[in-house]
């Protein structure tokens, strides 16, 4: 019978030579690792690097070259390997300790190189050592494996096995795994939990996924069979998004019941209509004999309104928009012409206008009263009096003293003038003043004064109104 054969796993060799481990660190990308871990001690550094020349080593005598190479499977079988494997240490298999320190060097290794984007995927997601050592069940040595066959043998040629009616004796097959040398423990890795066994599937679907080519590169190898059938990709992905191209008519929501001509007035009669369309609501009684139509419907006997000046507007016109008759409001600007001339009028004035009663119907009202400020100084005021309209000047006193604000500099030259009262006209006009003298970046500290002095017009009324610049200046330690 021939000997058992012993574990195909490759050996590592006691001391590599110096080239073997720069070409390995070179490939692996050891150096940029290392150079990494800035927390850790010298001492867990030097670990961090022996563990991963050691597996690139190992790898390299399975035939793999590079991390992106490394699969959850090969990092399994190297766990596995350090575990069970005679060759894996001078004094036979790791110890547990050994095993957990390497498995946690290369989670840490490979979820740096993921963050870096050397690998797609990190296979050591999961990766665990052995929790303890799992024995496995007195294998057969060669004298117990002999007698088990000819006993079988001896079976076969009875044609029964045992006492009548048990069942026949069957041949049994040995795994090569189960034909070992002596009992020496072995360790199972295996998952041991739900999790670890959702993350070795996601791993092997992943990378069966990613050997399918299903969207190839349709600018390289054109008019061969994968390009044809990347076109075909695109096309039926292309056809499949179009297919589920939304409709945008209008959703039509079917009523939750039947509704008839009654139960519609009847809505009808509690909602609100806009006031394009009356703005009327509730229940709309009929008219009964007792209801008389009206000839005329009443108005009121006076309409007060407030017409604005537009922009490229005249005065007539406005007034007319407003409703004030032809001869009314010709007469009117006639009567304002004499104190100011109507285009120096400023738009957006606001006139009052007052108007009476109709004369008779479908005439224009007359006006009564109309009153507005022609000027920052000057109120005019057009009344009706004994059939005729007269025009009433109203001055008004104005104080043309000059505004002089003074205030620090601060944190922002603009924001302490506005602060300090002073317009957002005049500091622009300030600052453009000041700019063109000085650096307004290095030439002006936050403990400097400004001072403004712009022309300022306060009515009687309480209206104000800021004028020009009149005045720019800025002191630094109590100098101009």
């Amino acid at each position: 019978m021939p000997a058992p054969a012993r574990s195909h796993a490759p050996s590592r060799p006691a001391v590599p030579p110096v080239v073997a481990v720069v070409a390995v660190a070179a490939e692996w990308g050891l150096d940029t690792f290392v150079a990494a871990l800035t927390q850790s001690s010298v001492n867990t550094v030097a670990a961090y690097r022996s563990d991963l020349e050691h597996f690139a080593s190992w790898a390299a005598e399975v035939g793999v070259h590079h991390p992106a190479e490394v699969d959850r499977r090969l990092l399994r079988r190297y766990i596995g390997w350090l575990s069970t494997s005679p060759d894996a240490t001078r004094n036979g298999p790791a110890a547990a300790r050994t095993v957990a320190r390497r498995a946690s060097a290369l989670r840490r290794y490979f979820a740096f190189l993921r963050r870096e984007g050397v690998v797609a995927n990190d296979p050591a997601v999961g990766l665990r050592s052995p929790s303890g050592d799992g024995r496995l069940p007195r294998v057969l040595d060669h004298a117990d494996l002999d007698a088990l066959l000819d006993a079988m043998r001896l079976v076969d040629e009875a044609g029964d096995a045992g006492r009548e009616g048990d069942a026949p004796w069957r041949s049994v097959a040995l795994a090569h795994s189960q034909i070992v040398e002596n009992n020496r423990p072995r360790t199972l890795q295996r998952a041991e939990n739900l999790r670890e066994r959702f993350d070795e599937w996601r791993f092997n679907a992943s990378e069966k996924l990613e050997k399918l080519d299903l969207a190839p590169d349709l600018a390289e190898a054109i008019g061969s069979r994968r390009w044809f059938r990347g076109v075909g990709t695109l096309l039926g992905l292309s056809a499949f998004a179009l297919a589920l191209w939304p409709d945008f008519s209008p959703v039509e929501a079917a009523p939750a019941m039947e509704i008839d001509g009654p139960a519609q007035d009847e809505f009808r009669s509690q909602m609100i209509l806009p006031l394009a369309l009356g703005g009327d609501s509730g229940r709309h009684m009929g008219a009964t004999p007792r209801v008389a139509e009206l000839k005329r419907a009443p108005e009121r006997p006076q309409v007060q309104l407030l017409a604005t000046l537009s922009q490229g507007d005249s005065f007539s016109r406005m007034l007319q928009r407003a409703g004030v008759g032809a001869n009314d409001a010709a007469r009117v600007a006639e009567l304002v012409a004499r104190s100011v001339a109507l285009g120096d009028i400023e738009s957006g004035t606001q006139v009052d206008i007052t108007l009476g009663r109709r004369p008779a119907p479908g005439e224009p009202r007359p006006l009564d009263a109309l009153s507005f400020r022609a000027r920052f100084d000057l109120q005019l005021s057009v009344e009706r009096m004994g059939g005729n309209l007269a025009l009433k000047r109203i001055p008004i006193r104005v104080d043309d003293t000059p505004l002089r604000i003074r205030g620090t500099v601060g944190s922002s030259l603009y924001r302490s003038a506005r602060a300090a009262g002073a317009p957002a006209s005049a500091v622009q006009q300030y600052l453009r003043t000041l700019g063109e003298q000085i650096d307004m970046d290095r030439q002006i500290r936050s403990t400097d004064t400004f001072d403004i002095i712009v022309s300022h017009r306060r009515a009687a009324t309480g209206e104000r109104q800021a004028g020009q610049l009149l005045y720019a200046g800025i002191e630094r330690n109590g100098k101009p």
